[in-house]
């Protein structure tokens, strides 16, 4: 990371992005909860590269969420097995870290992260795999005020996230859905049903008991937080294309 000139740059590992100015809050995002995050290689390097950027922003950095709720493990949340990453492998930050762990999606992520930062005097910094850069862009302008200065990094750390395949998903499914979802309740309901329905197989798949769809960890059929409730009601006089 060289912060001096402006940019992210970590062994090619993050898209350049100019760093805002003042004390930044980070935004960490979750990919699944691998069998253990102590020896998994992939979030070794994700991880490791986000906090070797964090360790040049020093004293800039005010706070770190991690997010990602109960998404393929019901025992343990995307924001807490990095939090054990984080206690094991870099202890010196874990009293900066915070867990988003309410939320199954990138959308309800980053909306919960906007809502935490409202009002204070943060610019923020959002981390994610490289092919969701795009996407967690796109929803980080939509859940923050006009005039925010916002840095997105794409960190570069799986080599299948790094395929054409991984990317044009993003751009050409994930993206359009995610925004449009938040005009059209009717995709929202079909979005939630298809998760819902994908957790359950994957749970049954793996041998545990096919999962009641509690509230806290599978996504909502019916209501959003308030947090993304809220940004909503403000967005309802304007308009979103995809």
């Amino acid at each position: 990371v060289d912060v001096a000139e402006g940019r992210f740059v970590y062994g090619d590992n993050f898209q350049h992005r100019p760093p805002p100015k003042g004390p930044l809050a980070i935004y960490i995002n979750g990919y699944g909860v691998p069998a253990d995050i102590a020896t998994d290689g992939n979030y070794e390097k994700y991880l490791s590269s986000v906090f070797t950027a964090l360790d040049a922003l020093g004293s800039r950095v005010s706070v770190v969420y991690l997010c990602g709720g109960y998404t393929n493990r019901r025992d343990i949340s995307e924001a807490e097995a990095m939090m054990v990453w984080v206690e094991k492998n870099v202890p010196e930050w874990k009293d900066y870290v915070r867990l988003i762990e309410n939320a199954t999606t990138v959308r309800e992520n980053v909306a919960e992260f906007a809502a935490q930062c409202e009002g204070a005097n943060f610019s923020p910094v959002l981390f994610c795999e490289y092919s969701r850069e795009p996407t967690v862009a796109a929803l980080a302008a939509v859940f923050f005020p006009e005039g925010v200065p916002i840095t997105t990094a794409g960190v570069r750390f799986s080599a299948s996230d790094l395929t054409p395949r991984a990317q044009m998903k993003q751009v050409l499914v994930n993206l359009p859905v995610e925004l449009l979802s938040l005009q059209f309740d009717a995709v929202e309901r079909s979005r939630l049903v298809i998760l819902r329905s994908a957790f359950r197989a994957l749970f049954a798949y793996s041998g545990c008991a096919v999962m009641p769809v509690p509230i806290a960890v599978a996504p909502r059929l019916n209501s959003l937080s308030k947090a993304e409730a809220s940004i909503r009601r403000a967005m309802s006089s304007s308009s979103i294309t995809a």
